[in-house]
């Protein structure tokens, strides 16, 4: 079976570039190292390469 993506990582585990399972309310890396789990950081959209709008 494929493992499921999630929408998102909780932010520990972002910081710690670890793979999140993403449970709520508290993710299993976090569970197991006794760690609050936060989803709380805002994800910034990327725009357009520099140059690329230049190019067109």
């Amino acid at each position: 079976s494929k493992r499921q993506r999630i929408s998102r990582a909780c932010d520990r585990c972002r910081r710690k570039k670890v793979k999140c399972d993403g449970r709520r309310p508290i993710c299993t890396h976090c569970q197991a190292i006794g760690s609050s789990c936060t989803y709380l950081d805002v994800t910034k959209k990327r725009g357009p390469p520099k140059g690329y709008i230049e190019a067109i």
